[in-house]
């Protein structure tokens, strides 16, 4: 991906992935990228989306009347077709009014290879951040901070929570017993609740990489790093 966004940004032209794969790779190679490329957008679109995150809170809902049903169904369409486009409509909006204060050849951002210049030391990252400092409203940026921190452990709660009905929901209809291979047994496990009916097992499973963050925390990385390839740091260009 850097290597396209490089490439993106010496060569800008429509559709450069695909261009890309007819001219340097194949010309048929270049059509199908272009149709799987069509085909991951929606794909995309959905893991920004996040409709599966109301439909596993339906599943969760324990209507006892019709209306009620009727209205957990009538929640999920609304969100189903409602949500994308606000999704899309807070993104495009939420880039705009940074571009209005932030420019992109601010030395705070992070640096990449072709750009030039050097990347200053900076206390974040965050584009959002750096235009409340540049407000020059006192505890500004303090206060856009803690929001975004509470926003990504509210995103991670609710990614776990996702996460973990899936894979009880995966798994709840195996069955365990000494006829079964010791990998089915493992995997049943998961669709299995505590005395509290709470898929314990299911939610351990699903806090394997909770430490892939903290890789951020590794000396060489951080706020401050320019963005680019050993040799492109060195001073070659591409």
């Amino acid at each position: 991906m850097q290597c396209i966004a490089e490439m993106v940004c010496l060569w800008p032209i429509p559709g450069a992935l695909i261009q890309y794969v007819k001219v340097f790779v194949d010309a048929e190679i270049g059509i199908v990228v272009g149709v799987v490329y069509c085909a991951s957008m929606s794909i995309t679109a959905f893991a920004f989306v996040g409709v599966e995150v109301v439909a596993a809170c339906a599943l969760e809902a324990r209507p006892s009347t019709r209306t009620e049903h009727n209205n957990v169904n009538q929640t999920i369409k609304f969100s189903a077709v409602y949500l994308p486009f606000l999704a899309a409509a807070v993104y495009v909006l939420a880039g705009f009014l940074v571009t209005l204060d932030v420019s992109a050849k601010d030395s705070s951002l992070p640096q990449v290879s072709w750009g030039g210049g050097e990347a200053i030391q900076s206390s974040t990252d965050s584009a959002f951040v750096l235009a409340a400092q540049k407000s020059r409203i006192p505890a500004l940026d303090d206060v856009v901070n803690v929001f975004i921190l509470v926003t990504a452990i509210s995103c991670a709660n609710t990614n776990l929570f996702v996460a973990t009905r899936t894979l009880f929901g995966l798994t709840k209809e195996l069955e365990q017993g000494p006829g079964q291979r010791w990998y089915v047994n493992m995997l049943a496990s998961f669709g299995t609740t505590n005395n509290r009916r709470v898929p314990m097992k299911a939610m351990l499973a699903s806090c394997i990489f909770l430490w892939t963050p903290f890789l951020l925390f590794i000396k060489g990385d951080g706020p401050g790093i320019k963005v680019c390839m050993k040799k492109a740091c060195q001073g070659s260009r591409l």
